[in-house]
């Protein structure tokens, strides 16, 4: 039995408890994507896993899916190291708490 964590929302919790994977790493499957919590149209996700589930979830993932737009992959990647998304979850975050 696996656990699946979906962290699409965890960015909303500014001090969030640590995601399951790293209580039960070898248990957890751990996705998440960009976007609920940087822009609508950055349509890229991730897994993390045990190291033994990833040829599954490769194939899994070459059958249900083309492909993420190169683009895409390089904006969120360089995003991730600039900063930009930790400041745009922070506004984000900021948004919904005054719309709470």
């Amino acid at each position: 039995m696996f656990i699946i964590e979906d962290g699409a929302y965890a960015f909303l919790a500014e001090n969030a408890p640590s995601p399951l994977i790293s209580l039960a790493p070898d248990l957890t499957i751990y996705v998440s994507g960009f976007s609920k919590n940087i822009a609508a149209g950055l349509r890229v996700g991730f897994i993390a896993a045990h190291e033994k589930y990833i040829p599954a979830l490769m194939r899994a993932i070459r059958v249900t899916t083309w492909n993420t737009p190169s683009l895409m992959t390089s904006i969120i990647c360089e995003w991730i190291n600039d900063g930009t998304v930790a400041q745009l979850e922070s506004e984000k975050r900021k948004d919904a708490q005054i719309r709470q």
